[in-house]
């Protein structure tokens, strides 16, 4: 008989823009739920051992990748973004990552205990919050590197991992990268993003496109 763990799966989840974007974010998003820890406990992470809090769990992109059967480059997106909505904490090594779910204790309430938690003050920080988000988020959006939109938002899930490696993206390095992409083609540049992102890469280097094989002819 299978004792595994339960969750509680708050069902205001499905109100969360950033949760629902997409199959594979709701996917991955239940898995990190599951997954995570509900007790402390001593575990090893950057060969040091630590104390994983309750909602922290030690992953990598490999196994999530594996077990939901998606693409490795899309998980990485997708926790990225986790981040980057403040989602989700993450340290990131070579072989795995320390994500943190930053709501936690929510999360795991039901609806009417949460309810029953939530002061008025509560509500106007929460609104203050929500506020300073939708300010930060809109002065984010505004950020252009390039014309292409699908390439621009990949260059900047770039840049946010590079931040996560806790690397500077100050206007020098932004201009070296993008002097990096500048002399290829769309699809080239597109493919330099993907493979920095999924290897974790600090810097873009050249990928050669795979060409399609041609079948054979013969006379």
């Amino acid at each position: 008989m299978n004792n595994g763990r339960w969750i509680k799966l708050y069902e205001k989840i499905w109100e969360n823009p950033h949760i629902c974007k997409d199959a594979d974010h709701i996917a991955i998003w239940i898995y990190l739920l599951t997954k995570a820890t509900h007790q402390d406990y001593n575990s090893i992470f950057a060969s040091e051992e630590i104390t994983l809090k309750s909602g922290q769990l030690i992953t990598g992109r490999k196994i999530i990748a594996k077990t939901l059967k998606i693409n490795e480059s899309k998980v990485q997106r997708v926790l990225s973004y986790f981040q980057k909505n403040k989602i989700i904490e993450q340290q990131t090594t070579h072989t795995n990552r320390l994500i943190s779910i930053v709501k936690w204790s929510l999360y795991q309430q039901s609806e009417q205990q949460v309810n029953n938690k939530r002061t008025t003050g509560e509500h106007i920080q929460e609104h203050k919050n929500n506020r300073n988000n939708n300010i930060k988020e809109k002065i984010y959006k505004k950020e252009k590197y390039f014309d292409n939109e699908e390439l621009n938002n990949l260059f900047i899930e770039y840049l946010d991992l590079r931040k996560s490696m806790k690397m500077i993206n100050t206007d020098r390095a932004i201009k070296i990268l993008i002097n990096k992409l500048t002399p290829h083609n769309i699809e080239t540049q597109s493919l330099m993003l993907e493979k920095a992102i999924e290897k974790s890469w600090k810097s873009l280097y050249e990928v050669t496109p795979v060409k399609p094989k041609q079948e054979k002819r013969y006379l």
